[in-house]
């Protein structure tokens, strides 16, 4: 049997230790953990994305070339907006998302830029947005029909 232990070390110095961890910003309400054992969830003090679109057709495309298109969105919550992850399921779909938090009643903007090299026919290409809202999950989707040149 093998034990093991944490070392209590007094040499440590407890001011690096704040310093690293507090840089001054309180994001504890960002955060949420919205089920519980005791409790439902809150869906009212929540932060909440109301796309303008989720869905665009870039219509008949020839040949190889980088399209984008950019999804207007605005927090209608009461809490600020976080956009943990936005990705796709191909590398030919690549979305830029904001890093910060969007206060509640801000717009902000996800753009997606598709490469249609070595595509052809009809294309639907999903981006999953995670966000700390409820819900927390949104699909945005590009489409296209690309012929060759």
């Amino acid at each position: 049997m093998t034990f093991y232990s944490c070392k209590n070390d007094p040499k440590v110095d407890e001011k690096k230790v704040e310093q690293i961890l507090g840089d001054g910003k309180d994001y504890q309400d960002l955060i949420r953990n919205p089920i519980t054992a005791d409790e439902n969830a809150d869906t009212v003090n929540v932060a909440l994305a109301r796309f303008e679109e989720v869905m665009h057709d870039f219509g008949q495309l020839k040949g190889a070339q980088i399209v984008s298109h950019t999804f207007k969105f605005e927090n209608i919550g009461k809490v600020p907006l976080i956009i943990k992850d936005a990705t796709s399921t191909c590398g030919c779909t690549v979305p830029d998302f904001p890093k910060e938090p969007i206060q509640p009643g801000e717009k902000s903007e996800i753009t997606v830029k598709f490469n249609t090299e070595n595509k052809e026919g009809y294309q639907s290409k999903p981006v999953t947005v995670i966000t700390n809202g409820y819900p927390s999950k949104y699909t945005l989707t590009v489409t296209a029909e690309i012929t060759k040149n």
